[in-house]
């Protein structure tokens, strides 16, 4: 997963890159939409916090592989 000009592989990187953005920026999550391919995911979601230019519409783009994120690119 890439975010924030950072790599983080594998569910403890992720876990806790998510947990300290939550934490730092007070972050609050509403899905605004999903839709579903035959090789991705991508769901739309407004997000508010103490950051620059909150609230943001961000797209998350999901791939998945037996049940597993294999890919997450997050666009703003």
């Amino acid at each position: 997963m890439h975010d924030e000009g950072r790599d983080h592989v594998g569910r403890p990187a992720i876990r806790g890159w998510v947990q300290d953005t939550i934490d730092r920026y007070a972050t609050k999550f509403v899905v605004e939409g999903i839709s579903e391919s035959s090789d991705a995911t991508m769901v739309v979601v407004r997000i508010s916090g103490s950051f620059p230019g909150s609230p943001a519409k961000v797209r998350f783009l999901f791939q998945l592989a037996d049940g597993l994120i294999t890919h997450l690119d997050i666009k703003a």
